[in-house]
């Protein structure tokens, strides 16, 4: 499973990935919700999603008549994605690094996605100082450079 990662992270809602984690003393990072009880050693964080507000608002749009389909990407600045507590493993200094970075992101500050950013193979996906937009992510079939996972391997 680890294949000689140092971290191992997950795009499901499972405790299945971070309980093989901690089984092999591999860091984790969860998501979705607080994954510590299954890898009270090794998850480092993560992120849970806070769907609530946004489906009150989407549903008084609804009965209202008022709602109009769009794409959401609810994320820090909205308050649908919030980082998960720092397991033990991660130090003060690093908590405090990672807490100011998602500031900076909820702000704006922090662009992500913003170039220049190469795919597996190195080739130029997002040109300097362009950023990928938004509307495209739930499209991208690659990784970026330096990121092993999926089909990329």
């Amino acid at each position: 499973m680890n294949a000689g990662v140092d971290v191992i992270t997950h795009f499901t809602d499972t405790a299945a990935v971070v309980t093989a984690a901690e089984e092999r003393g591999v860091a984790s990072i969860s998501f979705h919700s607080d994954m510590r009880k299954y890898a009270p050693k090794n998850d480092l964080t993560g992120i849970t999603h806070h769907w609530g507000k946004y489906y009150t608002q989407v549903t008084r749009e609804v009965m209202a008549g008022t709602w109009k389909g769009q794409l959401f990407f609810g994320g820090l600045a909205e308050g649908v994605l919030e980082m998960a507590p720092f397991g033990p493993r991660v130090t003060k200094d690093v908590a405090d690094l990672v807490n100011a970075k998602a500031r900076d992101i909820a702000s704006g500050r922090l662009q992500v996605f913003a170039g220049p950013i190469k795919d597996q193979k190195g080739v130029l996906r997002v040109a300097p100082g362009a950023t990928y937009p938004m509307a495209e992510i739930g499209k991208m079939d690659w990784l970026a450079e330096g990121i092993i996972g999926g089909n990329a391997q």
